[in-house]
């Protein structure tokens, strides 16, 4: 009698462990599932690609006045609409502390000439490569702007000439960008700028400009930091 009441203990301790255990399994495995799926909807909520995506960057560039080399600083903003097409706005201003002011022999005499130059650009640009190594893209401006022009003698003491006016100016060019990463790229444009109308004749705007530097994505720097955090979420979810 004894060794039989033995035997239910026995049976009925193996069947309680054994639910237990399958018990154990199944909470883990529901955790586990439930943790992957959140997972799985966050990192293709992160990677989906946008159709729209903001734009904003400096966009400063190498040029010439006539002869002379001067820097042009520059931002923009605008939008970038399916990979492929960019439309923003933009502001350059020819640097003070460039090569715009210059001392020159104007008929014989030494003078200093003073330049102010600014202008805003509609600018469109059209990407026909657009791959995760490589970057090619056509840019466009067309833009409106203001100038102004001071000539001094040699030692500034006295103003011989002053003017101020309005040019349009217009440029094409080609922009290229190297992704040896997909977080930092190297980034070289070249192209050439016309002045479709100007109101000072004396400034001679038109010409070639050329800009090269690093190129950070910071759409796939933001991406990758999201996707980090996403799969520690994760790991931590399943411990």
């Amino acid at each position: 009698m004894i060794g039989w009441k033995n035997n239910i203990y026995v049976t009925f301790l193996f069947a309680v462990t054994i639910f237990s255990f399958y018990d154990s399994k199944a909470q883990s495995d529901s955790v586990f599932l439930k943790a992957q799926k959140k997972y799985t909807i966050d990192s293709t909520k992160i990677c989906r690609p946008k159709k729209v995506r903001p734009q904003l960057g400096l966009d400063n560039r190498n040029s010439f006045l006539r002869t002379s080399p001067v820097d042009i600083k520059g931002f923009y903003g605008g939008i970038l609409f399916k990979e492929h097409y960019k439309f923003s706005i933009g502001y350059y201003q020819v640097d003070a502390n460039s090569h715009s002011t210059k001392t020159i022999i104007d008929k014989q005499i030494k003078t200093l000439r003073e330049l102010d130059l600014y202008y805003t650009t509609f600018n469109f640009e059209y990407f026909p490569i657009h791959k995760k190594y490589i970057k090619v893209g056509v840019p466009i401006d067309l833009g409106y702007g203001f100038s102004s022009l001071k000539i001094y003698n040699e030692t500034k003491s006295n103003l011989i000439y002053s003017s101020s006016g309005d040019f349009t100016p217009f440029s094409l060019g080609i922009d290229l960008i190297l992704k040896p990463v997909k977080w930092v790229g190297i980034k070289g444009e070249i192209g050439y700028r016309k002045i479709l109308r100007r109101s000072e004749k004396r400034i001679d705007f038109d010409g070639f400009y050329y800009s090269y530097g690093l190129a950070f994505d910071v759409r796939e720097i933001i991406k990758s930091v999201r996707l980090f955090y996403a799969k520690k979420t994760f790991k931590k979810a399943i411990k």
